[in-house]
């Protein structure tokens, strides 16, 4: 069972959509570098990479998702600047790399935050660890790192808290860097 489904969507992913291939962090780093391909951030990479990663957590393959999360996140990100709404923004290119700056953040925030959804508890202490936001904001530092926008640093940041924030209030995630009530210390002392 594992094997085909791992096949069927090695097939499906090269005929319909080869830009899905691949981890997603060296596609965006292409991406906000200035250097992209066609099909890079298209509605049917967002399709295909969902489906990749759902077949192959469920073939059981040890396959990262943050990376791909990061993908689709930017992805729809640049889907959404195709609106007429965001036309000035995409017109303007230091604003749309911005915005996938952001969308970097977003990603990553919301893959840490995944893992303290109850249907989806890893044990992953390292991610709890961290810390959400500022975690999410200095990766897409470091995803940006041949040529970061300084000035895109405090929008990021605020993208990061509103997504974690987002997850706090619909319940579906606790925040570990914002709010913290030593709980878990209190646990190890005793």
């Amino acid at each position: 069972m594992s094997l085909s489904l791992t096949l069927g969507m090695c097939a499906i992913t090269h005929f319909v959509c080869p830009c899905a291939s691949g981890g997603g962090v060296p596609e965006m780093k292409a991406v906000l570098s200035g250097s992209s391909r066609p099909g890079l951030l298209s509605a049917q990479l967002v399709l295909v990479k969902m489906a990749g990663v759902i077949t192959a957590n469920a073939a059981g393959l040890s396959v990262g998702k943050e990376g791909p999360l990061i993908h689709i996140t930017c992805a729809m990100a640049d889907i959404l600047m195709s609106t007429p709404w965001f036309k000035k923004v995409r017109l303007n290119n230091k604003q749309r790399l911005g915005i996938l700056a952001c969308a970097c953040a977003a990603g990553y925030v919301s893959w840490l935050i995944s893992f303290t959804v109850p249907s989806f508890r890893v044990s992953l202490l390292v991610a709890a660890t961290f810390g959400s936001v500022f975690g999410g904001t200095l990766f897409s530092v470091e995803v940006t790192a041949t040529a970061y926008m300084v000035d895109t640093l405090p929008a990021t940041f605020l993208c990061a808290v509103v997504v974690a924030v987002v997850f706090w209030v619909s319940g579906q995630g606790e925040l570990f860097a914002l709010i913290s009530d030593n709980t878990a210390q209190a646990h190890l002392v005793r």
